[in-house]
């Protein structure tokens, strides 16, 4: 009997999972998928605002008093640097012209920031628009999707991208220290380093630590409180023809 075999029976315990023959990937993932849910289930218990401030994300923005400055600055720059005439002969620039340059350069510069930022409040508020989105029809985890959002005005989409989890890992440090000694060299292979005169390390091995639960139930417990959960993904913005 295959691991989606079991799932799809209905209820699965990890020990069965693990006396089919699941590889530790497998078994990371479903022990960091229960975790996950449990976490859902408290969120799915508070106030419907409180969910959604939950998932709502923050991003960069303008403080409102430097809006004024920066439209001044923006529209003096293409007025006065976009007018002139840049000429190709000049070889040696005067202290005058790199003055000007600089001053140029200091506006481009603050230019470009204001700009990065006004793109960054547009991404989080097309994400907050899927977030609100998804939490509406019922969705317990709205960040973890990916997501479009179609302008039929100029044929191009908001995109979300890239959205998802990270796999679990385990802390294979805190493992060794929860085995017994002899539980530990059950689950790793040795490896000699050459380097170092008979110096032998023990390397750990998924296979043999499945083969040790599969032997030994009552670690399932053990290798649980060494899950690290994956992360969330830091998703993409992107811009999409239709």
């Amino acid at each position: 009997m295959t691991d989606t075999e079991v799932v799809q029976g209905g209820d699965v315990t990890l020990q069965a999972l693990v006396d089919v023959g699941i590889d530790l990937k497998s078994l990371l993932a479903h022990i960091d998928n229960d975790a996950y849910k449990a976490t859902l289930e408290k969120t799915k218990k508070l106030p419907r605002e409180e969910r959604r401030a939950i998932w709502k994300k923050q991003a960069d923005d303008i403080p409102p008093e430097k809006l004024a400055e920066l439209q001044s600055e923006m529209t003096d720059f293409v007025r006065t640097h976009f007018a002139k005439v840049n000429s190709a002969e000049l070889v040696k620039l005067t202290t005058e012209e790199a003055e000007q340059l600089m001053g140029e350069v200091e506006s481009l510069d603050r230019i470009l920031e204001a700009l990065q930022a006004r793109r960054s409040r547009i991404r989080g508020m097309v994400f907050r628009h899927f977030n609100a989105s998804l939490v509406e029809a019922g969705v317990e985890d709205p960040t973890l999707h990916n997501q479009s959002l179609p302008v039929e005005k100029y044929r191009k989409r908001f995109s979300r991208e890239g959205c998802g989890r990270k796999p679990a890992t385990l802390n294979e440090r805190l493992l060794q220290s929860k085995l017994s000694d002899e539980q530990w060299r059950s689950c790793t292979d040795e490896k000699l380093i050459p380097a170092v005169e008979a110096h032998v390390e023990r390397v750990f091995n998924n296979t043999k630590l499945m083969k040790l639960l599969q032997q030994n139930p009552e670690l399932l417990e053990v290798v649980r409180e060494c899950v690290i959960s994956g992360e969330e993904k830091s998703p993409n913005f992107r811009i999409r023809d239709m």
